[in-house]
């Protein structure tokens, strides 16, 4: 019977995995009636990865285990705690369901038509999402309402779908023209929502087209002649692109350097900070503040004012509950993942920043949105450098 399961896993097409989480992030809309779809997929990727394992990846897995149910125990054992580490957790079976599939099928042609369609899905859905957020934009929707058909409050999500596009478009793409339309609506549509993260994770993926296309001894012009571009652009609409990155990363040192968490601020800078100071070294428990599955943490209502948002992003919530220590079994977990299936050493360094900042801008690991089209950019990286090699060995 196993060896039957173990067959028919082998039998799962990347095509449908990918067009069935393509369909659930287009029809997401509120998207809270779907967080069981995707637990469910879940599911069937931990199966899936306990029927194709790796022993380094157990290894790794079995001792993060190991410490959060430790540390579960320590904190209370609330039942919250255990659903709080799948939460965090299940992403991982997603992706390396995903990136095995792509390892398995890299040679067969299918893949060049699957691409194909998925590049005309794309498409379709990109122009629909600029028509809605257009119309939201004109009805005078509040800026978190802008966000194309992802619902309330997912602008990001919004930046995420137009970078998973450009992504493939980079890879795959064959006309130059429209990749530079697609790209000045993704600004267009991203400035209208006031999606400030959507330019800070371009800049990451237009340094590594550069490095992908081109050679590397010629980055550090291209470096320059970008950093010009960005200047430009940023004069063109009034400082509204580097000021507040350069704000957020002077809150940020300000409160590094002082511990100041008196005057509340809802910047990340701060949030990080009072997150640290709550969480110290091996945190407050896991699920303490967290809100899942129709579950809130024992200590959520505890924060010492309304306006402090402490999950507005992975790396705030991991340091309230988890620690720095936890935090970083977190994500060193997740890296060492991601550089077992990417070898190559520029590609493993994008994959590496992409996550980083993906972690410490946004809820990377409890928003299903954004983990979705996470998994999809890189995804599209494991089939072109697959196809990349094998047109070499040729």
């Amino acid at each position: 019977m196993k060896e039957l399961i173990k067959n028919s896993s082998k039998l799962i097409r990347i095509e449908g995995v990918v067009f069935s989480i393509l369909l659930v992030i287009i029809f997401s809309n509120q998207f809270h009636f779907l967080w069981l779809l995707y637990d469910f997929m879940a599911l069937g990727a931990l199966v899936f990865y306990l029927l194709n394992n790796r022993l380094v990846l157990n290894i790794t897995l079995t001792v993060t285990a190991l410490y959060l149910l430790f540390f579960t125990f320590l904190s209370g054992g609330h039942i919250i705690s255990y659903f709080a580490i799948w939460d965090n957790i299940k992403h991982l079976f997603v992706l390396f369901m995903m990136l095995i599939l792509v390892d398995r099928h890299a040679n067969k042609k299918r893949i060049q038509v699957f691409l194909r369609d998925l590049g005309v899905i794309l498409s379709i859905v990109f122009f629909l999402q600029s028509i809605v957020v257009i119309l939201q934009a004109y009805f005078g929707f509040h800026f978190d309402d802008i966000s194309g058909t992802f619902g309330y409050g997912a602008s990001h999500s919004l930046g995420y779908f137009c970078l998973m596009f450009l992504t493939y478009l980079i890879l795959f793409g064959r006309s130059r023209a429209y990749f530079l339309i697609i790209f000045i609506i993704s600004l267009l549509l991203n400035y209208i929502s006031e999606n400030k993260g959507f330019y800070l994770l371009l800049i990451a993926l237009l340094f590594f087209k550069l490095a992908w296309s081109y050679s590397v001894k010629r980055l550090p012009f291209y470096i320059i002649a970008f950093s010009l571009l960005i200047y430009i652009i940023d004069s063109l609409i009034g400082g509204r692109l580097i000021s507040p990155i350069v704000y957020a990363i002077s809150t940020l040192s300000n409160n590094l350097m002082t511990g100041d968490i008196s005057e509340i601020s809802v910047s990340r800078g701060f949030l990080m900070i009072y997150a640290y100071m709550k969480g110290g070294w091996f945190g407050l428990g896991p699920g303490a503040y967290s809100d899942c599955y129709s579950l809130s943490g024992w200590l959520l209502d505890n924060l010492s004012d309304g306006r402090l948002q402490i999950n507005i992003s992975s790396a705030t919530s991991c340091i309230i509950e988890y620690g720095l220590i936890g935090t970083s079994i977190w994500i060193g977990l997740y890296l060492i993942f991601l550089s077992y299936f990417f070898k190559n050493i520029s590609i493993k360094f994008f994959v590496w920043i992409f996550f980083l900042l993906c972690f410490f801008y946004n809820k990377l690991l409890v928003d299903e949105r954004i983990i979705f089209m996470v998994i999809f950019i890189f995804t599209f990286l494991k089939v072109a450098y697959n196809q990349r090699i094998n047109n070499i060995t040729k």
